[in-house]
C-alpha cells in the first residue's frame, strides 16, 4: 500500500543515532520516544524550509541493536525534492551529512537539557560520588556538545521501494529473527549476530529469562506509532498535497 501511495521520485535514507549513555533514559521516561521522533523530523524539515520547500518524510523508531541490547535511533526516508511553499513547483533537495549531524546533535542536547527542568523526568542514577543525578546528566550533555555523532546518509536512490521494504521489515519482526537462534539446552539460548564494530559474526549466550527480558524490553507501548509521516506525507495534508506532487512529477494516480 505504501509503495503505491508514496511518489516515485529520488529519496535519501538517513539514520540518526545518539550516544549510548543516553539510551536508558527512554525506558525511565517512555514519553521521550514520542518527542524523539518529532525532533528527528524537525531537523530535516528545518533544512527543507530554509530552501523554501516541503519534503515528504517517513520514519521508523528502532530501540534495539543486532545483539538485542538497547540502542535508540531513527531511520528516515526523505524525498530528494519538495513542493515550494506556494505548492506550485517541485524543486530538488539534498541533505549533507555535516549539516544534519550538527543540527541533530544540538537538537537532542538542547532537548535533554530542557528535560532536566521537568517534574515528570527521571534521570539515570549518577555514577559520580557527591554529584546529583540531574547534575551528572547536565555534565554529560556538555561533554557531548563538541563530539562527533554517528549520523549516516546514504546516497539518493531512484526509488522509495527499498526504503519501504527496509523500514517495514523492522516493524514486522522482533529484535532477533528466529533463524538467528542456534542452540537451546533447556536453560541457555545461543544466537548469532553481526558485530558492527568488527564486521564479524559472533555468538552470544544468555539464560532463558534474560533472553525473554531483552525481547520484551522492546515491545512498544500500546497505541504507540513506530512509523510516522511528515511534510507533504503527513496524514493531515497528504490528501491535498500528494495529488499536487504527482501532477508536478507527471505520475499517475495509484490504483486502489
Amino acid at each position: 500500500k505504501q509503495k503505491a501511495t508514496l511518489p516515485e521520485t529520488n529519496s535519501q535514507h538517513i539514520t540518526l543515532k545518539i550516544p549510548d549513555v543516553f539510551w536508558d533514559l527512554f525506558w525511565e521516561n517512555p514519553w521521550m520516544k514520542d518527542e524523539f521522533m518529532k525532533l528527528g523530523a524537525e531537523v530535516l524539515q528545518s533544512i527543507a524550509r530554509e530552501r523554501g520547500l516541503i519534503a515528504g518524510i517517513f520514519m521508523a523508531l528502532h530501540t534495539f541493536g543486532r545483539d538485542m541490547k538497547r540502542n535508540v535511533h531513527l531511520h528516515l526516508s526523505s524525498t530528494c525534492g519538495g513542493l515550494t511553499l506556494d505548492h506550485k513547483t517541485w524543486k530538488k533537495l539534498f541533505y549533507a551529512q555535516p549539516a544534519v549531524m550538527q543540527r541533530w546533535r544540538k537538537a537532542i542536547l538542547d532537548w535533554l537539557e530542557s528535560c532536566l527542568d521537568r517534574e515528570d523526568f527521571t534521570p539515570l542514577p549518577s555514577t559520580v560520588e557527591g554529584v546529583s543525578d540531574r547534575a551528572a546528566l547536565r555534565l554529560q550533555i556538555q561533554q557531548y556538545r563538541n563530539r562527533y555523532w554517528h549520523v549516516y546518509l546514504q546516497k539518493p536512490s531512484k526509488s522509495h521501494v527499498r526504503n519501504v521494504n527496509y523500514l517495514g521489515r523492522y516493524i514486522k519482526r522482533p529484535p532477533i529473527a528466529e533463524s538467528k537462534l542456534t542452540d537451546y539446552d533447556g536453560k541457555n539460548i545461543t544466537f548469532r549476530y553481526l558485530n558492527r564494530k568488527t564486521q564479524q559474526h559472533e555468538n552470544k549466550t544468555l539464560d532463558a529469562m534474560t533472553f525473554i527480558e531483552k525481547l520484551t524490553d522492546h515491545i512498544p507501548d500500546k497505541n504507540f506509532r513506530l512509523i510516522r509521516y511528515y511534510g507533504f506525507l503527513a496524514n493531515s495534508v497528504r490528501g491535498r498535497l500528494l495529488p499536487l506532487v504527482r501532477s508536478l512529477l507527471n505520475l499517475p494516480e495509484p490504483q486502489p
